[in-house]
């Protein structure tokens, strides 16, 4: 693996920058550099809940998600698409409409 981006889910947004530690101080004890990978912290069920209540959400509507519109923008920024023999572009991601 030479790239990743991490999401961590079912954050409350009192213990954002709490959770994050810890798993930075395990990727720092595998070898990765602890600044390297990003770090996307949100609640996938509360930007669910809120697409729910409103399916035309876009951004700036909701904070949750907004979250997942930054994870998806992160994705783009720092993972390269894999290159398919066939030329076939399709990436396996799934990915929300913006």
């Amino acid at each position: 693996v030479t790239t990743f981006v991490c999401f961590m889910n079912k954050v409350s947004e009192g213990f954002l920058a709490l959770v994050e530690l810890e798993p930075r101080a395990m990727l720092c004890q595998y070898g990765f550099p602890d600044d390297d990978p990003p770090f996307n912290l949100g609640s996938a069920l509360q930007a669910l809940e809120a697409a729910k209540v409103n399916p035309a959400t876009k951004r700036g509507y909701d904070k949750w998600c907004d979250r997942i519109h930054e994870i998806k923008d992160v994705v783009d920024e720092y993972t390269d698409r894999p290159q398919r023999k066939n030329g076939n572009m399709s990436c396996s991601l799934l990915r929300m409409s913006p």
